[in-house]
């Protein structure tokens, strides 16, 4: 199998890639900063004796640098079985992605929507799209909130926003490709001890590390996603959300799928105007 990770040269999204290339898999780690991503693939090389790690250059936000990758990608392969969005941000202040997208909901969610649908061609009847989430998402607003908007920053709400909208796109991945055999599940990997709480750096380091204590290990963590990719599931679960190999019960309103079928095509017509604006540093201001 060709497996492809974003965010893959620290945390979760190495250890998914260790557990793959051990097993003799073909890895390509996406990452943004080359240097990090160079080391990540001769560690993995050295660790596994698996040649097959390869490497691809993304900054999820950047529209222009997912262009880049996605082209980079139908090049050098011809075909991708599985896709983990793995990559994510937590900012402590409030900042904007290149084309003007509050950042939080720009990296880790709208670049990953963007990423998978120019990636479509590659995703083959078989592939699985794995969307790494999180269970912190019902502490997201439930008012109507925007792609950009930070006049109402709050950290961990916008968090749980990113991760909300990580798990309507499973759902709906699992409605509009299902014809496509393409199958996508939402992953949390639990509470882990990364380089993620480096964003946190501000902090006083007391506060910057005791939380580790209670955390798991990115090697734990990754044990279910590793799980969804080498066991088939049976076609009920498809689109479902899962942490510790089971799937997990959401709340009544994700069952409503006129939540996730909004969210793509409000989703889509953004990417859409970005790429018609040329990939410009721009401020958009596009409610859904």
């Amino acid at each position: 199998m060709k497996i492809f990770i974003t965010g893959a040269n620290s945390g979760h999204g190495f250890s998914v890639a260790k557990i793959f290339a051990k097993s003799g898999h073909s890895v390509i780690l996406g990452c943004r900063n080359l240097k990090k991503g160079q080391w990540a693939q001769k560690k993995l090389i050295k660790i596994s004796g698996n040649e097959n790690i390869y490497l691809s250059l993304i900054d999820l936000s950047s529209f222009k640098s997912i262009k880049n990758c996605a082209d980079d990608l139908k090049n050098r392969f011809e075909k991708i079985d599985i896709l983990i969005n793995n990559a994510a941000i937590v900012p402590f202040l409030p900042s904007f992605t290149d084309d003007g997208l509050e950042k939080q909901i720009g990296v880790n969610y709208l670049g990953h929507f963007y990423l998978t649908n120019l990636l479509l061609p590659l995703l083959k009847k078989s592939s699985k799209v794995i969307n790494i989430s999180s269970r912190i998402f019902p502490l997201a607003s439930k008012r109507k909130f925007s792609f950009e908007d930070i006049s109402d920053y709050h950290i961990i709400p916008t968090y749980a926003k990113s991760k909300l909208c990580l798990a309507l796109f499973s759902i709906e991945i699992a409605h509009r490709w299902k014809h496509l055999g393409i199958k996508s599940y939402t992953v949390c990997p639990g509470f882990m001890a990364t380089n993620f709480q480096g964003n946190w750096s501000y902090m006083p380091p007391p506060f910057r590390y005791i939380p580790r204590l209670f955390m798991s290990s990115p090697d734990k963590g990754a044990t279910t996603t590793a799980f969804l990719v080498n066991k088939a599931q049976p076609e009920k679960l498809n689109g479902k959300f899962f942490a510790k190999k089971r799937p997990i019960k959401l709340p009544s309103y994700l069952s409503n799928r006129d939540l996730s079928k909004t969210l793509w095509e409000d989703s889509l017509k953004l990417c859409q105007k970005i790429e018609n604006n040329g990939f410009k540093k721009n401020r958009l201001l596009l409610f859904f």
